[in-house]
């Protein structure tokens, strides 16, 4: 229980971080969430969107295809995806 709300208190720092335009220190906290949640879809996917943001296309392909490996419904991965594809 005490993990579940440090990792959800971690995802909104997260978040405000890369709204703040604060990628390193988002990035970094992220993975910490994923030391903790190795299939933590939400920070997956927050990276994918990191990554995209500072146009490391690579990696955030990388993250959004484990974000639908572990979600294959997930229609907001699959759309980054297939954006990031299309160039």
């Amino acid at each position: 229980m005490d993990n579940e709300f440090n990792v959800k208190e971690l995802l909104e720092e997260a978040k405000f971080y890369i709204v703040n335009q604060q990628y390193e220190k988002a990035e970094h906290i992220l993975k910490r969430i994923l030391e903790i949640e190795p299939d933590n879809v939400e920070a997956l996917y927050n990276l994918g969107i990191l990554y995209e943001i500072i146009n490391d296309r690579e990696k955030a392909q990388e993250y959004f295809k484990k974000v639908i490996d572990k979600e294959p419904s997930n229609k907001d991965a699959e759309e980054h995806l297939n954006k990031l594809s299309e160039y």
